[in-house]
């Protein structure tokens, strides 16, 4: 059962006052602590009655620096009036499975100076390990003047419901941990900008450069250069199905010029009927000691399986796949681009 503690522990140089919170949860600690570093966004998934959708404007969306833009209600308080916030992750210890988020811009700007929650889980002492932890939430809210900061009482009521909802599906599920990155590195003859540029600017021009590859492909959603685009591909996977052609819906999901990196995160397709999630990271850095149209290519295929009683295949082709086309693209662009 949840404790509300409605005393604040004032801050006055700082105008900063704490609120916390603990929840009893149905679910381990080290997998509600895996589940929010890893999966956070699949939030508008579980819980569509809370929160209504979720874009990551910078970095990878699980490490610090990473920035989140939700739309979310609240339960019993506004259900009908979709509130707005910008987030960032401000520090993370997975010693303490501790995360702290800080918000940046939004409607809770309108009452308080600052605001950020910082959540840490821990097991509960007597119970079952994979069974039950506690999930304490600490809102440190901050006001400009001398004015009483409000408790924020429905924030607290909300993080309450959305913990006690999301365990036992985690649980459930087994969902945290079941995540295997498989990285892949390519030495291509391309300067680290126009490799990177391409695929955030022209990656739909990979149906003319290999249709060995890449059969067809489609803009569902978005500009094809944000965070949020939607496209479909039709693909062949050479070697391994050069007669079969496969589809794949792909999201993009992060993007961070100032590391040259992009993520894709599939949500249709046929790499689904293998894995339960399937995200790849492209990052593209500039190679030591050589000229400027040298760069190397770093992908990272994170692959997730729904039972951690069944093994998550290694995704041997698609690491080949990306190598080759790498190596393929890199001179093709120096000419074309």
């Amino acid at each position: 059962m949840a404790q509300i503690s409605k005393s604040s522990l004032p801050n006055i140089a700082h105008q900063i006052q704490s609120h916390p919170v603990e929840v009893e949860v149905k679910c381990s600690a080290d997998k509600f602590y895996g589940w929010f570093k890893n999966n956070m966004t699949d939030l508008t998934k579980l819980q569509p009655h809370i929160y209504k959708s979720v874009e990551i404007l910078e970095g990878d969306g699980k490490s610090v620096g990473t920035v989140w833009f939700w739309k979310y209600v609240l339960p019993g308080i506004s259900p009908d009036d979709v509130l707005v916030v910008k987030q960032t992750i401000k520090a993370i210890d997975d010693k303490k499975r501790s995360i702290t988020f800080s918000v940046m811009e939004g409607h809770l700007l309108n009452t308080y100076k600052s605001f950020d929650v910082t959540m840490t889980v821990t097991p509960k002492e007597g119970g079952a390990e994979d069974e039950c932890c506690l999930v304490k939430w600490c809102l440190n809210c901050g006001k400009k003047n001398d004015e009483q900061v409000p408790v924020p009482d429905a924030y607290l009521n909300m993080l309450t419901l959305m913990s006690t909802e999301l365990g036992p599906f985690i649980h459930k599920n087994n969902i945290a941990h079941q995540i295997q990155s498989h990285p892949v590195e390519a030495e291509v003859k391309c300067s680290a900008d126009k490799f990177y540029g391409f695929f955030k600017n022209n990656i739909t021009d990979l149906i003319k450069l290999q249709p060995h590859i890449y059969k067809s492909v489609q803009v569902l959603e978005g500009d094809g250069k944000s965070v949020g685009t939607v496209r479909f591909w039709k693909y062949v996977v050479p070697g391994i199905s050069p007669d079969d052609v496969l589809v794949a819906k792909e999201r993009i999901k992060a993007m961070d010029d100032e590391k040259r990196s992009i993520t894709f995160s599939f949500i249709e397709g046929d790499l689904l009927k293998t894995y339960k999630s399937f995200d790849i990271t492209m990052t593209v850095i500039p190679k030591e000691g050589t000229v400027e149209d040298e760069c190397l290519v770093k992908w990272c295929l994170d692959c997730g399986k729904e039972n951690n009683k069944e093994v998550i295949p290694v995704p041997d082709a698609y690491l080949e796949l990306l190598a080759l086309m790498s190596c393929e693209l890199g001179p093709l662009l120096i000419l074309n681009y």
